[in-house]
């Protein structure tokens, strides 16, 4: 199975609210939920929740997660987000990623330009250098021999494939922030994100 942002699923895809909102739910919970606890913090009925987690897990967004067995009769299914792995502080992370995407594209009259924007400033405010502070992050940066670098795991790869546009200019305007050039950003090649580097 691919570490980084899978190309497979349609990055580009949007959700209706009550979808996102089912998202919302495993982007803030940050582990595996079963239908019934999806449906309690979302409000929504079970068998809806049911029909919105079938068409994640089709656009790859989610997918389903093994349980223990309890007793007779078939183990509870459970969901969690494809590729996301739980570590501290990163359902927060994932959840300000989430609701700072939905902000941009719902008010900023250039969403694109507001997110870079918006990365930028974040990125400005750190005074870690580029490949410790992804390392922290979790993106798990890999150096290429031309230069470029591969971000071989995303830790908001759900955000990210529900709106790739947004979510990925933020980290790219954080990144050139960081290095003081603008960057460039390819979301979703073989088996990560390439980030190059203007040539002097």
């Amino acid at each position: 199975m691919t570490l980084g942002p899978s190309p497979a699923a349609d990055p580009s895809v949007r959700l209706s609210s009550a979808r996102a909102g089912v998202l919302a739910c495993l982007t803030e919970q940050g582990t595996a939920m079963k239908v019934k606890e999806i449906a309690a913090a979302s409000g929504q009925h079970p068998n809806t929740v049911r029909e919105h987690l079938d068409a994640l897990v089709a656009e790859g967004l989610v997918e389903v997660a093994p349980t223990d067995p309890q007793g007779r009769g078939r183990p509870a299914l459970s969901y969690r987000l494809v590729g996301e792995v739980g570590a501290p502080g990163l359902a927060e992370y994932r959840q300000l990623i989430a609701i700072l995407a939905a902000y941009l594209r719902r008010t900023a009259p250039d969403p694109a330009a507001a997110a870079f924007e918006a990365g930028a400033e974040w990125g400005s405010a750190g005074s870690s250098a580029l490949l410790p502070w992804l390392a922290q992050l979790g993106f798990a940066p890999r150096e290429n021999e031309d230069g470029s670098l591969l971000l071989t795991r995303c830790p908001v790869l759900g955000a990210a494939r529900a709106d790739r546009e947004i979510v990925c200019g933020i980290h790219r305007g954080a990144m050139s922030a960081k290095t003081g050039t603008e960057v460039a950003l390819e979301p979703f090649v073989a088996d990560g994100c390439r980030v190059s580097f203007p040539r002097d």
